[in-house]
C-alpha cells in the first residue's frame, strides 16, 4: 500500500512539473537583459542622430573632335544618302556629353558649291561653303552644342559667309567661338552646374598669342573650367612644331585647364604640361582626305571632370572613301593609340593608359 502510494505520489509531481514547463516560459538571465538594454539605448541614439545632407559633385562632360569639312565629296554623299549617314555609325559617341565642340572647317552661306566635283588643283577646289539645311542635321545628328570656326576656311565666302554662318548658328541654338572679324570673343556658359570658357586662337589671322593668354588669365577668374581650343601647325605633319609647343605652354601658365588642337588634318602627339593635358591635333573628324591613312583617321577625345579630377576617353576615328566617319576597329584602333603612346610626352605610367585609349 505504501508503495502504490509512492508511486502516484511521484507520478503527480512529474505531471506538474511538464505542465508547468507548458505554461510557464523560461526567464532571461540577467546578462540578457542589460545587453538587450544597452542595444535599446544605442538604437535611440542613432535615430536621434541628424542626417549630413552631402550633395555629390556632379562631373562635367566635354567631346571634342577634329576637322568637319562639308562640301565636295562630302557634301555629294550627303545627297545622295542623306547626312545621317556620314557619322550613324559612331552615333553613340554623341549620347552623353554634357558639350559637344569641334571645328567647322568652312562658312555655311546659301551660296551654291563651288568645290563639289572638282579635283585637286582645280579652281574653287579649296573653297568651301557647306549648305545650310545638311549642316543642320549634322549639327542635329552629332549634338554639337559649340562650334570653333576659327579656322583658315571660314573666309572662304568672305565676312559676309562668316556673318551668315553666325546667324545660321544662332538660329539653331548653337554655340559658336573662333570670329576673326575683329577680335575674337569668347564663349561662356554654365554647363552642369560650372561655369565653362571656351577660347579660340587662330595662327593664321595674325592672332597674337600673348593677348590669348591674357584674356585666358582673366577667365580663369571667373570660370570653373577654361579650354583653349587652337588652329595651328603644319598640315599633315604628325610632328608638333616648336611654336606650337611655345604657344600651348603659355596658354597653360596663363591658366588653360585644357588645350585641343586642329588644322594639320593628322593626329599628332599628346603632352601632359604641369598637369594639363595638350592635343596638339586631333585630326580630320568628316573630310574627303582620302590620299593617305594619316588623313584618314581622327581621333574624339571624351573628357570627364569631377572637381579636379579628368578623366579622358579615347576613340580613335575611321574616316572612309564612302564619305562616312566610323569608329575604329581592330587594328587601326590600336595601330592609332600606340602610335599616340609610344609618341605622346607623358609619364611611363600614362603611355601604357594610352594603349588601352583612358587615362
Amino acid at each position: 500500500m505504501k508503495q502504490k502510494i509512492l508511486i502516484c505520489s511521484l507520478a503527480f509531481l512529474v505531471i506538474v512539473v511538464v505542465i508547468g514547463f507548458a505554461f510557464v516560459k523560461p526567464g532571461k538571465s540577467n546578462t540578457e537583459i542589460v545587453n538587450e538594454q544597452k542595444m535599446e539605448t544605442a538604437s535611440k541614439k542613432a535615430v536621434s542622430l541628424p542626417v549630413a545632407d552631402k550633395k555629390e559633385e556632379k562631373s562635367l562632360s566635354f567631346l571634342f573632335a577634329g576637322d568637319a569639312m562639308l562640301d565636295r565629296q562630302i557634301r555629294t554623299v550627303a545627297d545622295k544618302k542623306g547626312v545621317g549617314f556620314i557619322t550613324e555609325k559612331m552615333a553613340r559617341l554623341f549620347l552623353g556629353p554634357d558639350e559637344i565642340v569641334f571645328n567647322l572647317e568652312g562658312p555655311v552661306t546659301e551660296n551654291k558649291s563651288v568645290s563639289q566635283n572638282t579635283v585637286p588643283g582645280e579652281k574653287g577646289h579649296m573653297s568651301f561653303t557647306f549648305d545650310q539645311n545638311a549642316t543642320k542635321d549634322f549639327l542635329k545628328h552629332t549634338h554639337a552644342s559649340s562650334i570653333f570656326l576659327g579656322n583658315n576656311h571660314i573666309l572662304n565666302f568672305g565676312k559676309e559667309g562668316l556673318m551668315e554662318t553666325e546667324s545660321f548658328l544662332k538660329e539653331n541654338g548653337v554655340g559658336y567661338f573662333g570670329d576673326i572679324k575683329g577680335k575674337s570673343e569668347p564663349l561662356t556658359k554654365e554647363i552642369a552646374g560650372k561655369k565653362v570658357a571656351l577660347v579660340a586662337f587662330n595662327q593664321f589671322f595674325g592672332e597674337d598669342a600673348q593677348s590669348v593668354a591674357a584674356e585666358i588669365s582673366a577667365l580663369k577668374k571667373a570660370n570653373d573650367f577654361v579650354v583653349l581650343y587652337a588652329h595651328w601647325g603644319n598640315e599633315y605633319a604628325r610632328t608638333t612644331s616648336t611654336q606650337q609647343k611655345d604657344w600651348a605652354h603659355s596658354f597653360v601658365d596663363a591658366g588653360a585647364d585644357l588645350i585641343i588642337g586642329s588644322h594639320p588634318h593628322v593626329v599628332q602627339p599628346i603632352e601632359i604640361y604641369k598637369n594639363k593635358a595638350i592635343f596638339y591635333s586631333l585630326g580630320n573628324f568628316v573630310f574627303d582626305q582620302y590620299f593617305s591613312p594619316e588623313t584618314m583617321e581622327g581621333l574624339a577625345v571624351g573628357v570627364s571632370v569631377k572637381g579636379t579630377n579628368l578623366d579622358f576617353y579615347l576613340s580613335p576615328l575611321s574616316l572612309n572613301k564612302d564619305g562616312s566617319t566610323t569608329l575604329a576597329e581592330g587594328q587601326k584602333k590600336d595601330n592609332l593609340l600606340f602610335w599616340l603612346s609610344e609618341n605622346s610626352a607623358v609619364s611611363p605610367e600614362l603611355k601604357n593608359s594610352l594603349k588601352n585609349g583612358h587615362f
